[in-house]
């Protein structure tokens, strides 16, 4: 992309977060960023689109057939299973709804344990530090487990991607399990 695609996407979503968001943003237990429901007044404009968009984060293991589990770090424990490898599981989901009047509302939830390992602020075009990390564990009979990470952006350039329906990056995380 251009630098000054680049600047125009900023400035539109800029003045789109602008006059969709305001207030504070806050983890909610259920792992869900609400950014929707903390607008001051919710538009009352004509409902244009409403649309979806997901970080994904496929899984591959040496050998295939791996169990993938949400590995809980401050518990030092696995979580759910996800399935077996080879897997593609979305981590993240933008909702997006779009309104007559270019205002825009979003949700983002990330949909499993994680850690914020480095603040997130949609509301700030320029941030672009935002971080979440996921940790998984790979289990197969007849082989040592192993635990991995990876850290995903949760930054304002993955919400633009969202807003204008541009491809979200691929993740993957690979794991080699040695035999017992």
């Amino acid at each position: 992309m251009s630098p000054r695609i680049i600047a125009a996407v900023l400035s539109v979503t800029a003045f789109q977060l602008i006059c969709g968001c305001t207030g504070p943003k806050e983890a909610v237990k259920t792992y869900r960023f609400r950014f929707a429901e903390e607008l001051s007044s919710r538009s009352s404009a004509t409902v244009m689109k409403k649309k979806k968009s997901y970080t994904t984060i496929e899984f591959l293991s040496a050998p295939a057939g791996a169990s993938v589990y949400v590995y809980e770090k401050a518990k030092n424990k696995r979580g759910i299973h996800l399935g077996k490898t080879p897997l593609n599981y979305k981590v993240m989901t933008y909702y997006i709804t779009e309104y007559s009047d270019m205002s825009a509302e979003y949700t983002v939830d990330i949909n499993i344990a994680h850690e914020v390992t480095c603040e997130i602020d949609y509301s700030d075009p320029g941030y672009t530090a935002g971080e979440v990390t996921f940790c998984f564990a790979f289990e197969k009979k007849g082989y040592c487990s192993k635990i991995d990470s990876i850290a995903v952006p949760a930054t304002n350039e993955m919400l633009i991607r969202a807003l204008i329906d541009y491809p979200m990056p691929e993740y993957k995380v690979e794991a080699t399990l040695e035999k017992l």
